[in-house]
């Protein structure tokens, strides 16, 4: 059932790739062959002086790909667990921010394409961790519930995971920056000349908060390692979350290259914060 579920938002992503470029053409007068006014070109979400550059067209999937495969190299055992489990995190956390204003559906639709996309993907890396509250907060169970019982659940969902998360070895500034990697992996899938892709938006908009989330559960233990480390890894990771203005891809969402330069800011942050000695 949920592989049929799975067709249909690829469906919808499809449906709305065709009306973004349409109403990019026609927004430009049909042309669509003029330099910076290509169909679904997007421009600056911040002030960065730099416009769109034609990102995420041909081979974009292919980067986005390898950059997610490649965020969860070198981890086996119990630090791999940790780090799906944080992706998975980062599906009903993103989740809750499109539940608020909207309909439970919405919601439990994320929930339902981090379980196949990272939990039946990768079943084998949770190391058999209890992903029952996930499903708990799925679309079957979401979707005409009251608003407070869809919070509850997602609350649910992602305080599971976090405990889950505190039975494993890992080190959360390190998991902090694999989320950021899958982050920028997956947006190289988001603007195409073809329009914006709203799922993998969604998805990379869910990594970065699995990043934030990362730092912010940790926070007592990675102050311990250098208060003012952490806050600069802490700033990066909310200016790429920033990046993100919607919980929903906006008609002109940030570039990739925007995204990329500030995954690679947190990703420094993140080092220096992984190696940071303990403050005095």
């Amino acid at each position: 059932m949920i592989e049929t579920k799975l067709k249909l938002w690829r469906g919808v992503a499809a449906a709305t790739l065709v009306s973004a470029s349409a109403l990019s053409l026609a927004a430009c007068g049909g042309e669509a062959g003029e330099e910076g006014e290509a169909a679904g070109t997007p421009a600056p979400a911040v002030a960065t002086g730099e416009g769109g550059e034609g990102e995420g067209g041909e081979g974009g999937g292919e980067a986005g790909e390898a950059g997610i495969s490649g965020a969860f190299t070198r981890l086996s055992g119990a630090p791999l667990a940790n780090a799906r489990l944080q992706q998975l995190k980062g599906f009903v956390l993103v989740a809750q921010q499109a539940s608020e204003g909207n309909t439970g559906a919405d919601a439990g639709v994320l929930v339902d394409q981090g379980l196949l996309e990272v939990h039946a993907a990768h079943e084998a890396d949770f190391a058999g961790a209890d992903v029952s509250a996930v499903r708990a907060a799925g679309l079957d169970a979401l979707d005409g519930q009251p608003r407070a019982v869809v919070s509850r659940r997602l609350a649910a969902a992602i305080d599971a995971i976090s405990a889950a998360q505190g039975r494993l070895d890992g080190d959360p500034a390190d998991i902090a920056a694999r989320m950021v990697q899958v982050a920028t992996g997956l947006y190289a899938q988001v603007n195409s000349p073809a329009g914006v892709d709203p799922l993998e938006y969604q998805h990379a908009f869910g990594a970065a908060l699995a990043a934030r989330d990362a730092l912010t559960r940790n926070e007592a233990a990675l102050r311990a390692r250098n208060a003012a480390v952490y806050e600069e890894a802490l700033g990066e990771v909310n200016r790429l979350v920033a990046l993100f203005p919607t919980p929903t891809a906006p008609e002109r969402p940030s570039t990739m290259q925007q995204v990329s330069a500030q995954s690679a800011r947190a990703t420094l942050a993140l080092g220096a914060l992984k190696s940071a000695p303990t403050a005095q």
